[in-house]
Order: C-alpha cells, then sequence, then structure tokens
C-alpha cells in the first residue's frame, strides 16, 4: 500500500508491505521470499524511498522474516483496534529505507550456489 492507502498514513514516496500466510505454510521461507520481490519492486520499479512493515506484539517468526529481509524495528503503536479481527493489539512497526535495501544489496556475495550476505 503506498501512501495514503497505508494503515500508518504515508506520503506518496513510501509504501507498506503487509502479509499472512497459513499455518501449513509456515517455515518453507515463503514470506522472506515474496517480501525480498516486493522490495525489489518497490525500490527499483516504483522508485519509493521507504518501506513499512509491522508485526503483532508476540509473533516471533514475523518480526523474524522481517529481520531476515532488512527491516529494522522503529516504533510500537499500543493499543490499536484491528477492525479485520475486531480486537485491540500491539503492533511493532518496522521500517527498510531505499538506502539501507541498496547497501545490502552491494554488500551480499557469490559463495557456492547462492547468495550470503
Amino acid at each position: 500500500m503506498i501512501g495514503e492507502k497505508s494503515n500508518i498514513g504515508l506520503p506518496d514516496t513510501e509504501g507498506e508491505i503487509g502479509y499472512w500466510i497459513g499455518v501449513p505454510f509456515w517455515g518453507q521461507g515463503l514470506i522472506p521470499e515474496a517480501v525480498r520481490e516486493l522490495i525489489r519492486h518497490a525500490f527499483v520499479d516504483l522508485r519509493l524511498q521507504s518501506l513499512w512493515c509491522g508485526y503483532f506484539e508476540g509473533n516471533e517468526k514475523s518480526k523474524r522474516a522481517q529481520e531476515k529481509c532488512g527491516f529494522t524495528y522503529h516504533h510500537t503503536e499500543k493499543d490499536i483496534h484491528w477492525k479485520l479481527m475486531n480486537d485491540i493489539r500491539t503492533e511493532h512497526i518496522t521500517r527498510l529505507t531505499r538506502q539501507e535495501w541498496k547497501r545490502r544489496m552491494e554488500t551480499r556475495t557469490l559463495v557456492g550456489d547462492g547468495l550470503k550476505q
């Protein structure tokens, strides 16, 4: 979601990534793979300056997926009403800037048959 379409009200030069995946698909690396492509699209094709993402309190798997993709903690929103689930949640917000992403891409080196940071 770009700009005002975001849940957190962003300028048009920034976007927000959200995701959900069913339990049978946990632990297969699908979220980091999809998020990496969304990041590439956002920074290369759309030329956005920053991307935001969030995870609910206690969701360590989502936190880890975001960290793997380069997002870092920015702030916490407490007692937020989530209409979709009709409950109150605490969400930790993470961010990745285009410059941070570019630096990560520059430091990647080819190792064997894959990439390693």
